[in-house]
Parts: C-alpha cells; sequence; structure tokens
C-alpha cells in the first residue's frame, strides 16, 4: 500500500475530475495488488483486479499516461512513482479507505478540502505571527510572507460555504456536501456549525432581514461552517501558498 503521494500530484487534481479518477485507480490497483506492474495486462484484466468497467479502464489509464504516472512496456501495464523522495513534499495517505475505488475517489476529494483548510490556517498563522511573534526573525519572516501573498493585517474567519467548497473542488453544491459530509465521517477533518436562533413570538415563518429563514416563533442565521484538520496528512507549517 502506498502510504504517501506527492503534494504536486493531490494540488494538481483541483477540477480535474479525469485525473482525480485516474490517480485514484492507481492507488486502488496498488493497495488490491501490492505492486505496481500488471504483465499481460488487459483493460478486462484490470478490471477483474480492480471492480471497474473495462470501458472506464480504458479511459483512466489513457489519461495516467498522459499525465506521466503510466507506461505500457511490452505486454505490461506499469504504474509510476507517485512519491517523492522528499518527505516534506508528501501527504500522508495512509487513512484513504479502500473498501471501493469510490472510497479512494471520495477520499481524495477529503484530502483536497483539508488543502483548501490548510490555506486559510497558514495565512491565519502568518497574519498572527507578524503582529505576535516574540522572535524578530519570525516576525520578519511573517511579513515577507505577507507581502508576497497579498495578506492583509487582520484575518476575519468567515468559515468555508458549501459553494465556495464547490467551486474549488469543481463539483456541483450537492456533491460538495456530500464530500464534505464523507471527510467528516472518515475523520479528515472535523465540522463546527454556526447556527444561531433568536426568539420572535409569532414569526410564522415570515422573512426577516439579516437572517435566513424562520420559524414559527424563532429566527435563524446559519453561516459557513469553520473545519479543522484532524487528519495528519502533512506539515502544515510546510505547506506555504497563496491561493485562498
Amino acid at each position: 500500500m502506498i502510504k504517501n503521494i506527492r503534494y504536486s500530484i493531490v494540488d494538481g487534481l483541483f477540477k480535474d475530475k479525469s485525473s482525480l479518477k485516474a490517480i485514484a485507480l492507481l492507488l486502488f490497483f496498488y493497495h488490491r495488488s501490492g505492486k505496481n506492474v500488471l504483465k499481460d495486462w488487459s483493460a478486462n484484466k484490470l478490471a477483474n483486479v480492480t471492480g471497474v468497467h473495462a470501458y472506464t479502464i480504458k479511459k483512466r489509464i489513457a489519461t495516467l499516461v498522459d499525465m506521466g504516472y503510466a507506461k505500457i512496456d511490452g505486454s505490461s501495464l506499469v504504474f509510476l512513482s507517485v512519491v517523492s523522495k522528499h518527505k516534506d513534499r508528501n501527504i500522508n495517505i495512509s487513512d484513504i479507505c479502500y473498501d471501493t475505488i469510490k472510497d479512494v475517489e471520495k477520499s481524495l476529494y477529503a484530502i483536497l478540502l483539508c488543502i483548501v483548510q490548510s490555506r486559510k490556517d497558514f495565512c491565519k498563522r502568518t497574519i498572527l505571527q507578524a503582529r505576535t511573534a516574540k522572535k524578530f526573525d519570525v516576525i520578519k519572516k511573517a511579513r515577507a510572507l505577507k507581502r508576497k501573498y497579498g495578506y492583509g493585517d487582520t484575518y476575519t474567519e468567515n468559515g468555508l460555504s458549501y459553494k465556495r467548497i464547490a467551486q474549488k473542488l469543481g463539483v456541483s453544491l450537492k456533491t460538495a456536501f456530500d464530500y464534505v459530509k464523507y471527510a467528516v465521517l472518515k475523520k479528515f477533518v472535523a465540522v463546527q456549525n454556526h447556527f444561531y436562533s433568536t426568539f420572535m413570538p409569532k414569526v410564522g415563518g415570515y422573512p426577516v432581514p439579516c437572517f435566513t429563514f424562520t420559524t414559527n416563533n424563532y429566527a435563524y442565521n446559519v453561516t459557513a461552517n469553520t473545519y479543522t484538520i484532524i487528519n495528519k496528512l502533512f506539515k502544515l507549517k510546510n505547506r506555504a501558498t497563496a491561493v485562498l
């Protein structure tokens, strides 16, 4: 089983469903077979190993060949390395669920959600260090990062809406909701809902400005969820990026 994968590979899967599914197939084959070579290969033979339809196999393999992570060597199909020799350039994927290939795909989307959250965490930490760090070299480095990535002087936590997550992942709103639910279930992230109620006698479901919705006697405000990464995918302090 592959325990690590290059961060750059996963980072390239945002809004690229075909590449994500192809990488999922590679990881699933590694897990099922324990090797990276399928001798006397055919789409049907790989379908028997993975349970994926032969037609789909052909598409996924073509994508992997284009990406440079698979090749046909004579009659053998060879999956190439997806692990960096530099430890800090990898993501720990030992907790991916391999029950089905769909689980692998959902796990990869869960990892993408973690990357989005890690970028928010990095921004928050950088701004905080630039203001409150005790060591001058830490302050100096944080201020340089602020300038490089265009961060402001304060950080406001607005959470992550499902709409924003859907945009980042390149999926529908409903699919984003399902992937977040899976990420929470499999303990990639912990979620904190922000759901506030205000007692309004006899409001009766009528719309009220500044509130999301109302019921018979209450008005509710629902804001974006906030997330905490609880899966040890990578060292956040080493994962700097400007893309929020």
